[in-house]
């Protein structure tokens, strides 16, 4: 049961610690999009992982949570640490907090959400119908 729970948190934690090293590096250059830069499409990538690791373990690990609960759960830890990264960025030289990549860290969390919710719901319908 131990091994179960720490198998289903680990990657939250890899990805976690993941993103914390890559902020805390200086500045680092990436090509620019016509539309955004590439850094808030990476925001979105990283965010979105992030999320699917968090619903993942909230999944895994609170069975007896209502789906909405769990959907919080993983918003809100999701949007805390975005918050806290920029606010940690802004310690790093050569770097600096952007309230645009916490709204496009907020868009990948978001995604994930959707994304993970509509898995489990189809996995669910899928058992029910084996009955």
């Amino acid at each position: 049961m131990m091994f179960r729970r720490v198998l289903l948190t680990l990657p939250s934690l890899v990805i976690l610690v993941g993103i914390f090293i890559v902020s805390h590096q200086p500045r680092i250059e990436l090509p620019e999009l016509s539309i955004w830069q590439m850094d808030k499409f990476l925001h979105i990538i990283a965010y979105f992982v992030l999320g699917c690791t968090l619903a993942m373990a909230v999944e895994g690990n609170f069975k007896g949570m209502k789906r909405n609960a769990k959907i919080w759960m993983v918003v809100i830890v999701g949007a805390l640490y975005a918050i806290a990264d920029e606010i940690h960025q802004s310690y790093v030289p050569g770097r600096s907090s952007d309230i645009f990549d916490i709204i496009a860290d907020f868009i990948g969390i978001g995604l994930s959400v959707l994304l993970f919710n509509k898995i489990v719901g189809l996995i669910k319908r899928l058992k029910l119908s084996k009955n």
